[in-house]
């Protein structure tokens, strides 16, 4: 629930605080501690970092993993791929949105609400193992690690191997994999 905590008041940062963005918590939090901590972190820690989700946390809280209706399949990894291209968009935006506190904000309670309603109809095992952009990314990251997070325990495992017995397990999961690697190398 830490982490929960933490969420909660970066976004009150980015709607109540300062609207320079270096000295504003949210933006800080969101593009270094969460998105390069986490790939960090899932790149040694493989999938464990999952657990640190407060979306996660919220919707485990609220929707106790029931889902409404089964996940379609066959949209695959495409609502983490729409998803991620609009974080990259929003990185790389003109007119500097991704750095302006009270849009960062907006943009972030959007992505809450998007994902609780998502964990609410199709249950949150199914989206966060395919819709939920971060989730997807740091599992995509945490293949490369030395260790590995499986019932429960962290385990060793040689870097790399999960990369040589986990394939990509649909059409989109491999264009955000493409998509990862060209936006990291822009």
């Amino acid at each position: 629930w830490i982490v929960v905590g933490i969420w909660i008041l970066a976004l009150l940062a980015g709607v109540y605080g300062s609207s320079a963005a270096s000295i504003n918590f949210l933006v800080s939090f969101f593009w270094i501690a969460l998105l390069l901590g986490g790939v960090y972190l899932s790149a040694i820690f493989g999938n464990g970092v999952a657990l640190l989700s407060p979306l996660r946390t919220i919707a485990l809280f609220i929707a106790h993993d029931r889902a409404l209706v089964s996940y379609p399949k066959k949209l695959g990894h495409t609502p983490a791929l729409i998803a991620y291209a609009l974080v990259i968009l929003l990185e790389f935006s003109p007119h500097s949105m991704g750095i302006d506190p009270s849009f960062l904000a907006g943009a972030l309670i959007g992505y809450t609400v998007y994902t609780l309603l998502g964990t609410f109809l199709f249950g949150v095992r199914d989206w966060f193992y395919y819709a939920d952009c971060f989730s997807v990314l740091f599992r995509v990251i945490g293949k490369v690690a030395p260790f590995d997070f499986a019932h429960g325990a962290l385990r060793l495992r040689m870097p790399f191997s999960a990369l040589a017995t986990e394939y990509a397990s649909s059409f989109s999961e491999t264009l955000l994999i493409i998509f990862l690697l060209a936006s990291t190398m822009f």
